[in-house]
């Protein structure tokens, strides 16, 4: 593999690895990614049965999240066009 190539690979794999170490216990395609020109609010809940909330992150048109309460692997997101 080329060294321009290696070094192409490193920030996209640092950036899985945050984003799985972020949640422990999940796998980075197990979150749900917020399409392009979308707003999205993740709903973090504590089983699978999705009953009990522990935390929210909102990401706003501009890519910017906020996030209260905790991380889940039990996760659903729900997202809507910007303006």
């Amino acid at each position: 593999m080329s060294r321009r190539r290696t070094a192409s690979l490193i920030p996209a794999a640092v950036a899985a690895t945050a984003l799985t170490l972020a949640i422990p216990g999940t796998a980075a395609a197990a979150i749900p990614m917020c399409p392009l020109n979308n707003m999205c609010h993740y709903e973090y809940f504590e089983t699978s049965e999705h009953e009990t909330v522990i935390g929210h992150t909102f990401v706003d048109c501009d890519g910017a999240s906020d996030h209260h309460g905790s991380f889940s692997p039990h996760v659903s997101m729900s997202s809507h066009p910007c303006p």
